[in-house]
């Protein structure tokens, strides 16, 4: 996992490296819009805070199941935190070290802004005593951010793939999304390279695709939801000539 795995860097003025982040140039002469990660403002040393962090990198739910928590991706942190900012125990847990106030910086491309992300003043400054369990909350906050990244990247595909949709308002382009991924969650086509056939195909029939019993045989097979989508988008290109 070391191409994926998370790092934790010190920044200090004048090296070459925290320049680069800092540009707003493209690589390989500026990083600024590659998200390398979150940034981190505390008095404890770098040691204190891999030791921190490495407690949430990979995490058990409360039925034994290893999770990797990818809490240092901007997109996830943020949302996550939304949902947490009111549960005491959680924002301390993450928040606070030996006594100490961290705060989390996270680059928001979209404005080209920052998210300031930190513990109130008031809270008590008390660490729970028992182990991090990956709990419903971050299920739910992790989910929905995964499928709004899904959502996104299959709008955008489909946008480049039929003219039709391209020049709809983005509202009913996010309407029509939600109505065919949801068509194609019920036959069990969630991963994403197949969400996208399933929805490409979708539009070229400009039709539920279950109404074709051809199709719908395919849908309810026992194949592999990456064949499922290839070969239903195989058959509509096929016999429409697309």
């Amino acid at each position: 996992l070391k191409e994926h795995a998370p790092y934790i860097v010190k920044l200090e003025d004048g090296n070459d490296f925290a320049r680069k982040l800092f540009t707003g140039l493209k690589p390989p002469l500026g990083l600024w819009e590659k998200e390398l990660g979150i940034f981190i403002r505390s008095r404890a040393s770098l040691a204190e805070l891999r030791k921190h962090f490495r407690k949430f990198t990979r995490v058990q739910d409360e039925n034994g199941k290893w999770y990797y928590f990818r809490f240092w991706e901007s997109k996830y942190l943020v949302n996550y935190n939304r949902l947490i900012k009111d549960d005491l125990e959680r924002v301390n847990r993450w928040y606070l070290l030996a006594g100490d106030r961290l705060e989390i910086i996270v680059p928001n491309l979209k404005d080209k802004s920052i998210i300031q992300i930190s513990t109130k003043e008031n809270l008590q400054h008390q660490m729970p005593n028992k182990s991090f369990l990956l709990a419903d909350v971050e299920r739910m906050s992790f989910q929905e951010t995964r499928r709004h990244e899904i959502h996104e990247k299959i709008r955008k595909y489909l946008i480049e793939r039929n003219d039709k949709f391209a020049d709809v308002v983005l509202k009913r382009q996010k309407e029509l999304l939600d109505i065919i991924i949801g068509q194609a969650e019920h036959y069990g086509i969630r991963i994403e390279k197949a969400v996208g056939d399933f929805a490409e195909a979708s539009l070229i029939n400009e039709k539920p695709l279950d109404q074709d019993m051809i199709i719908k045989k395919i849908l309810t097979s026992d194949y592999h939801p990456l064949d499922k989508g290839r070969l239903v988008l195989k058959d509509v290109k096929t016999r429409l000539g697309k």
